[in-house]
């Protein structure tokens, strides 16, 4: 592949990004500098008129707040005057009432002239509670005159004396109840108690009281009607002063916003401007971005897309041969697209001898640490294993694996079909342990396995899988009386913690019960003891034995 320019190619003039960019900072710049000149002239407006809006504001919200206030207080004074029939409350609440007003509850004109007319107001209001208070008490001894009559008729008794609660308790009740039971069935049940009495006496004490019944009823009714009078002229009234203080509180809240919005009308007139500022600095900014990305992508991104698309199909060796570098007009991506055509020279070469050199590593590095033969990993690859392993990791064990009478086979029928034993029996111990686990071929006929993560019961299993998988291999073997090949199993102990033994140490007790497995008779697995340390194995001694 040739990286060189075609001979048809003509030299391209050539731009330097800076200049570019310089160009483009340039232009928008000095019409951005232009637009905020005139917003920041607009945005000074803004900020003092508000200053001058929070500033004046302060006392506005405070004198607000105080007319507030005062406003519930003469809504509770009022209550007091027309609801309280306790004539030192009332006057209290009147005296209270009066001098708020005379404060000028709200510091505006207009307001001011309705506070004089509520004053006026609340005087006759007192006035009609005044009156209201002393019919009242009138009308309560007249009550009580009449419930004294009525009491001694009905006792008949001119001495006796009237009952306290038939009228005790009323000088401080609400004016509906008052009046409510003024008008109740009770008061007229006793009056026509009375007349019925009145129509059968004879003594002279009752003849007395029943002439000054009627006298008494009369005088009642006339208070009553009286009463009646001035409590609607109170209520009137309570409604004429309730009306002017909502008509005070709205007359204050008009002239309060007329003042805010005049000062709001003026920022939002100057904000409304300032708007249009940023909507035209917005649309130099899109513009900006548009014209930048519209260079970005002609002269840097569309290059170094077609840079990229050559880099990654020479990677890929497809069709790099037909590939040729982009041209463009900008200095320093045509100093790299320069700089490319020759690197790609010698990555070609160095590609090349790299792919052999790979290649090789891996066969060797395959021989290494692999049998050739068994296709199990080799002593090598175990030694290695050992000295990387550091501290044995817990549920940890070691199989040692060996073929039955294998030199017999190997005496009769030679040491190449020996081999393809060997080979047949390491992939059938491949086969039936886990990926986690690994075999390795020790010596001769004698593998080595390593588990992880086991236990006794699981290493139980496992051997009895492998055992009965050798044999039905069905290799027969004429040196031992035409039965087929079997193998014997030695299994360490799994280990309970971290670190309790070293590799080396249970692969030697794997082999102690190796030779114990051996002993017995072959054709079966043994778990290591103490005991077989002590024991002289004869491997090679015949022995009948079932599998465990």
């Amino acid at each position: 592949m040739t990286m060189q320019r075609k001979p048809g190619d003509k030299k391209r003039r050539t731009f330097s990004l800076r200049s570019i960019f310089l160009t483009m900072a340039l232009t928008f710049a000095t019409i951005f500098m232009l637009v905020m000149g005139y917003s920041y002239y607009d945005m000074s407006l803004i900020r003092s008129s508000s200053s001058s809006l929070a500033q004046n504001s302060i006392p506005r919200i405070m004198s607000a707040q105080r007319a507030l206030v005062n406003l519930e207080k003469l809504k509770s004074y009022l209550t007091v005057i027309k609801e309280s029939a306790d004539p030192v409350s009332a006057r209290n609440a009147y005296i209270d009432a009066s001098a708020l007003l005379a404060e000028q509850i709200f510091d505006v004109e207009d307001v001011a002239v309705l506070s004089h007319s509520v004053l006026n107001k609340v005087k006759l209001m007192w006035n009609t509670r005044s009156s209201l208070n002393k019919t009242r008490g009138e009308l309560i001894r007249n009550w009580i005159h009449l419930a004294l009559i009525v009491n001694r008729l009905s006792a008949n008794a001119p001495d006796g004396e009237i009952k306290p609660e038939d009228f005790l308790g009323y000088d401080y009740v609400t004016e509906a109840d008052f009046s409510g039971f003024m008008l109740s069935d009770y008061v007229k049940k006793q009056f026509t108690k009375a007349q019925e009495i009145c129509a059968g006496v004879t003594e002279p004490g009752a003849l007395e009281l029943c002439r000054n019944l009627e006298p008494a009823r009369e005088t009642f009714e006339r208070n009553y009607n009286y009463y009646n009078s001035y409590l609607s002229d109170l209520k009137r009234r309570s409604e004429d002063i309730e009306f002017l203080i909502n008509l005070m509180s709205s007359s204050y809240t008009q002239n309060e916003t007329a003042v805010i919005s005049q000062e709001l009308g003026y920022i939002t007139d100057i904000s409304r401007d300032l708007i249009y500022y940023l909507v035209l600095i917005s649309v130099i900014v899109l513009l900006s971005c548009i014209a930048l990305y519209v260079t970005l992508f002609a002269v840097v991104v569309r290059p170094l897309q077609k840079i990229a698309f050559f880099i990654n199909r020479f990677n890929r060796r497809q069709g790099a041969d037909d590939l040729t570098l982009p041209a463009t007009k900008v200095t320093e991506l045509s100093e790299v697209v320069e700089l490319l055509r020759h690197l790609f020279e010698d990555v070609q070469k160095i590609t090349s001898d790299s792919e052999r050199i790979t290649q090789r590593y891996s066969e060797l590095l395959t021989i290494s640490y692999y049998d050739e033969l068994t296709g199990a990993h080799n002593r090598r690859a175990l030694e290695l294993f050992n000295r990387t392993i550091g501290d044995v990791p817990s549920r940890f064990a070691v199989m040692m694996v060996d073929i039955d009478f294998f030199k017999k086979y190997n005496d009769t029928l030679g040491h190449q079909k020996g081999d393809l034993v060997l080979r047949r029996v390491s992939l059938c111990l491949i086969k039936n342990t886990s990926e986690s686990d690994i075999v390795y071929r020790y010596g001769g006929e004698e593998f080595c396995i390593v588990l992880q993560n086991v236990d006794k019961q699981m290493l139980s299993s496992i051997g009895r899988r492998l055992c009965h998988s050798v044999k039905l291999l069905d290799i027969i073997n004429p040196g031992n009386d035409n039965k087929p090949v079997t193998i014997s199993i030695g299994i360490s102990p799994a280990t309970t913690v971290k670190g309790q033994w070293t590799l080396d140490e249970l692969i030697s007790k794997a082999d102690a019960a190796l030779y114990e497995a051996k002993r017995q008779g072959r054709e079966r697995f043994v778990f290591y003891d103490d005991a077989f340390d002590s024991l002289m194995p004869n491997p090679d001694e015949p022995q009948d034995g079932a599998l465990l």
